[in-house]
Order: structure tokens, then C-alpha cells, then sequence
């Protein structure tokens, strides 16, 4: 008889979840792409780079009061932060590692020489070691690969190897300008004995080929290695995006005139760069287009999306430059593809309390919970089973004015729907959410 009831309630359990999935999918709140504007530190202007696998790190460069460029970094948590640099009054943070706690750049120090940078929350910003008038354009999904520039020469950095060089394609002329998730391929450009640029692809044991034409760059790769993108012009005298892979090998104009080709996904399905109509993605999926048009509803009167700089390795986020029309600056943004977004517009003086829905929800085991407390005072966030018992404390401090995120692992627990409930002063407001495993 109890085995007959639990069985009874498994199945109204389920029942019940499957109706709250259906509604949600038909409100559409699973796909729902949004838009966040990065803001300056205190500038004109900023752009994005790159960007950590979840979205939660954006890093890039920005405009100072003062009219300095600094690396900076953004976080859904804390906004855009100034990363300093070391010493001079201009850096630049170029790639992000898969989980955002590696950031690597270049930076002035005080003589005026320009040097790579790794920053890591424990360390700061420091100095590489590599040398003077070296730069990097990129790190490894581990953080324990850097592809470092040092005129006339391009290098993989690693921590047990040092700088090794890549080598060339006839002269002592090279680039490096990204690499894969493993940092086994680098790809770039480099002069061949005719003293003309072309795309090079290298890769760990091989060494460098020649991919591209007549005056190519290759400008990212996939993770996987496989695929890579850039510019090329060849005799026409036009950039043009192209596409290069293992199994396909060189393809011209994928994007028109004077377009770019900047940052692949993961598994290469995805290419992201900008032409003469802004930013673009070029997928089997969608074919081009034109991220102003397909997202335009996100976008404000003035707004546009100008390039894509980096993108993450499922695709779900991309980060660049454009104009904000609200604020009438040139901005990095974050564009996050789907409902899986770890972010929105982030409003740094919120007017009200808000307790934002969980997502993804359902979920299986994390999921994330935004808020926003418009003055400083004591903030208690918990999660509650329907019966009411208390199964997590995620937030029970004093918070300044803010917007916030939390991620919530429910490892451990049951499938079923669960209460969250946020108190701040006389603020109460209580949410559900379903673990599905």
C-alpha cells in the first residue's frame, strides 16, 4: 500500500512538471535572448573581447576619464572593473580562459615598454616574464597557454616550456592571433620568401603550414582546432571574411566585402565577425546574419551592433563593440543567444527590489538567481522544499545598493519544485523553481 502511494505521488509529480515546463516553453521564457551593455570606466568608449564559457566574464578594454585606455574586466556581479596595468597609462586584456579566472594582456610599464600580462583573483595583474615589446592575443580554455607576439616573431608560452617559437613560412615574419581549447593550434599570419602575408595554421609536433592565399590572416580558431577564420584580399584588393577546415579546406567571401572573420565556437559551427552591414554570425543553422536584424528587439533607437570580437564555446554568447544609443557611446556588449543567459542589463542603482525568476529553470543541478536591493541593508536569500523546510542559505549579509547574482547547486537533493525567498528590510518575496533530474 505505501509503495502504491509513493508511486501515486511520483507520477503527480511529474505530471506537474511537465504542465510548468510546457508553460514556460509557450510564454517562450527559455528563449529569450538579452542584450547588456558593458558601460565605460569613465570614458567614452569601451569593447569586448573575449568571453568565459558561461558568460560571467567579459574582458576588453575601455576608455578612462582621463582619457587612459585600461584592460578591464566585467562580471554580472560587479559590473566593469578596472584591471590597472603595470605601471604605464595604457593595457589591454585580450583572452579569457574557459572558466574566467585567467585573464592574459599586455600592458605599459613605468619605462613606456610594453609587456604580457596574466591575471589571476589571487595574483592581480602581473607581469608574464616574457620580455619587453611582447603582447598576447589569446589563452588556452586552461589558462596554462599563452600565444605571445614578439616583433618579428610568434611564440606558444607555456609554464614547464617557456617561449617556443613557431617558426615561419619563409621569412622571419609572424603573427599569432588565436588558439585552441587545448593550445595545441595557433593560427595567424606569416611572410613567405616573397615578403606576402599569409594564413598559417600550427600545430603542436607538425609545426606551421600555409592555409590561406595571397595576403590572408587568420584571425580565431575553433577549440577543437578544425576550423579558422579571418581575411583575406587577394588580388581583388577587397577584405573578405574566410572559412578554412581540415576536411574542407579554404573558403573565399563568406561574409562580403570588407568583412572579418574574428572568433569561431567550439566545435566550428559558428564564425562571428563584422562587414559593412555591422556584426554577423555565419552558421549552418542561419546561414548570415546580421545581428542588428536578428536582434533587433533588443536593441534601442540608435543602437548597433558594429563588430563580434569574441564568442564562447557553445555559441550562446557573443561579445564586441557598438553603439549604445541611450548613451550615445561606443560600448562593448554581451549578447547572450538564449535563455541560458547568465545576465542582463545590469542596473548598477536599482530604483526597486526585485526578485528575478531563476534560470534555466527547470534546471539540473545549477541554476542562478538574480536580485536587486535599491539601498544598503541586511539581505537573507534561502531555498525552502514545498513542505517548507529549509534546504540552502545563499545569501544572509549586509549588501550595498546593487544588482546581484547567485548560483544555486542543488546536488544532492531530489527532483522536484523548490521556494526561493529573498528578505531585505521590509522586502519579502518568495519564487518557485523545479529540479529535474
Amino acid at each position: 500500500m505505501k509503495l502504491r502511494k509513493q508511486k501515486s505521488t511520483n507520477n503527480t509529480l511529474s505530471i506537474l512538471i511537465l504542465m510548468v515546463m510546457t508553460l514556460l516553453y509557450y510564454n517562450g521564457y527559455a528563449q529569450q535572448p538579452t542584450l547588456t551593455w558593458l558601460g565605460t570606466l569613465g570614458g567614452n568608449s569601451s569593447d569586448a573581447t573575449g568571453v568565459s564559457s558561461d558568460g560571467s566574464v567579459v574582458v576588453g578594454i575601455s576608455k578612462k576619464g582621463n582619457g587612459d585606455t585600461h584592460a578591464c574586466m566585467w562580471t554580472a556581479a560587479n559590473g566593469l572593473q578596472d584591471m590597472g596595468t603595470l605601471g604605464g597609462d595604457w593595457s589591454e586584456a585580450t583572452g579569457v580562459s574557459t572558466n574566467g579566472s585567467v585573464i592574459v594582456g599586455w600592458s605599459y610599464d613605468t619605462g613606456g615598454v610594453y609587456r604580457v600580462f596574466k591575471w589571476t583573483a589571487a595574483t592581480g595583474m602581473q607581469d608574464l616574464g616574457v620580455g619587453d615589446f611582447s603582447k598576447t592575443t589569446g589563452v588556452s580554455a586552461d589558462g596554462l597557454v599563452v600565444i605571445i607576439n614578439i616583433y618579428p616573431n610568434a611564440y606558444r608560452w607555456t609554464l614547464s616550456g617557456g617561449l617556443e617559437n613557431l617558426g615561419n613560412l619563409g621569412t622571419n615574419n609572424s603573427g599569432a592571433n588565436a588558439v585552441s581549447s587545448d593550445g595545441s593550434v595557433i593560427v595567424g599570419y606569416s611572410y613567405n620568401v616573397s615578403n606576402d602575408p599569409y594564413a598559417f595554421r600550427w600545430v603542436d609536433g607538425i609545426g606551421m603550414e600555409q592555409i590561406g592565399t595571397y595576403y590572408s590572416f587568420a584571425k580565431g580558431v575553433s577549440g577543437d582546432g578544425s576550423t579558422v577564420t579571418g581575411f583575406e584580399t587577394g588580388s581583388a584588393g577587397l577584405y573578405r571574411a574566410f572559412k578554412w577546415t581540415q576536411s574542407g579546406g579554404f573558403e573565399f567571401n563568406i561574409a562580403g566585402n570588407f568583412s572579418t572573420g574574428s572568433a569561431v565556437s567550439g566545435d566550428g559551427s559558428i564564425i562571428v565577425g563584422d562587414n559593412g552591414g555591422g556584426a554577423f554570425r555565419l552558421s549552418a543553422a542561419g546561414g548570415l546574419e546580421e545581428l542588428d536584424q536578428v536582434y533587433s528587439s533588443l536593441l534601442t533607437q540608435g543602437s548597433e551592433l558594429l563588430t563580434a570580437s569574441g564568442i564562447s564555446s557553445d555559441g550562446q554568447y557573443i561579445v564586441g563593440q557598438g553603439l549604445n544609443g541611450t548613451t550615445g557611446q561606443y560600448e562593448g556588449y554581451l549578447l547572450a543567444v538564449s535563455g541560458a543567459s547568465p545576465v542582463e542589463e545590469t542596473q548598477i542603482n536599482p530604483d526597486n527590489f526585485t526578485l528575478e525568476q531563476n534560470y534555466p529553470n527547470p534546471f539540473n543541478p545549477n541554476t542562478n538567481i538574480k536580485y536587486r536591493i535599491p539601498d544598503r541593508g541586511f539581505v537573507s536569500l534561502k531555498v525552502y522544499d514545498v513542505l517548507g523546510n529549509e534546504v540552502a542559505t545563499l545569501v544572509n549579509e549586509e549588501k550595498p545598493a546593487g544588482s546581484y547574482e547567485v548560483n544555486f547547486n542543488a546536488a544532492g537533493l531530489s527532483s522536484g519544485i523548490y521556494l526561493y525567498e529573498l528578505q531585505a528590510g521590509s522586502f519579502v518575496e518568495t519564487k518557485k523553481m523545479i529540479l529535474l533530474r
